[in-house]
């Protein structure tokens, strides 16, 4: 995985970029080598930071999977207010396309989970 390690856009605004290119192969005794995972993977991330306030989006792209199963892309959102030294609230919207995509491999198929908004509250003491 070739990863860049959050280079400044401005002075709040940093990302980050990887991507993976691999053939991942295997096989049972006397078989021939078959495909288990996907062979591409893309990764960004967009972080910005003002003040009290912080926001990252995420997004993950898995393409040329194994049994011709669709891409995925899941996008991720998580935002943070710095209350005070030691409270900070924070809130995650996982899945923000909504998208139904199969997270799985091999022969069972499961669908990642529909969007979800998870809020928090942490505290230092």
């Amino acid at each position: 995985m070739l990863w860049s390690a959050f280079p400044l856009i401005n002075k709040h605004w940093t990302y980050g970029m990887g991507a993976s290119v691999s053939n991942p192969e295997e096989r049972s005794d006397g078989a021939e080598w078959e495909q288990t995972l996907p062979r591409l993977q893309f990764t960004g991330r967009l972080k910005y930071a003002y003040d009290k306030w912080s926001a990252q989006m995420a997004a993950s792209y898995l393409g040329d999977r194994n049994d011709d199963l669709k891409p995925t892309l899941p996008v991720n959102l998580s935002v943070q207010y710095q209350a005070s030294k030691d409270t900070a609230l924070t809130m995650r919207m996982e899945n923000v396309l909504d998208r139904e995509d199969i997270v799985s491999h091999g022969s069972s198929h499961y669908l990642a989970a529909p969007r979800a908004y998870y809020f928090g509250i942490k505290q230092n003491f």
